[in-house]
């Protein structure tokens, strides 16, 4: 996936906006922000609940938590360049929160094709 591609699909979202932060770019709907993107475009930071955070670092290599507070809360590094559309989408629709349904963690093991993962407790 490219910069592109995510803005794009960001911005797809209702009432998603997109507004400098610090050296990146937040993704926002009116009461919060739900992703930013590296000024580089390389990678984003974007807020998942925990299970799907765990999920998704186990999965592959895209993701990993930030390793500080922010992570413990949620927020998760995916590089960009190892990820496709259909793999992004499901975490950046539940990020986005509050109108649009979240994705499952069943959605997501189906999409990443994880089941042989016994660390995931949608596949166990």
């Amino acid at each position: 996936m490219n910069t592109a591609a995510f803005r794009k699909l960001a911005l797809s979202f209702e009432e998603v906006s997109e507004h400098p932060h610090f050296d990146r770019f937040a993704f926002k709907t009116p009461r919060r922000t739900f992703v930013t993107l590296a000024s580089d475009g390389k990678d984003l930071n974007i807020k998942l609940e925990p299970d799907q955070q765990a999920m998704l670092v186990a999965a592959t290599s895209a993701f990993t938590k930030l390793p500080n507070k922010w992570g413990d809360a949620g927020w998760t590094t995916c590089v960009l360049s190892k990820v496709t559309i259909k793999q992004l989408e499901p975490a950046a629709r539940g990020a986005r929160g509050r109108d649009a349904p979240a994705s499952s963690a069943a959605e997501e093991a189906a999409i990443f094709g994880h089941s042989a993962l016994s660390s995931c407790r949608t596949c166990s």
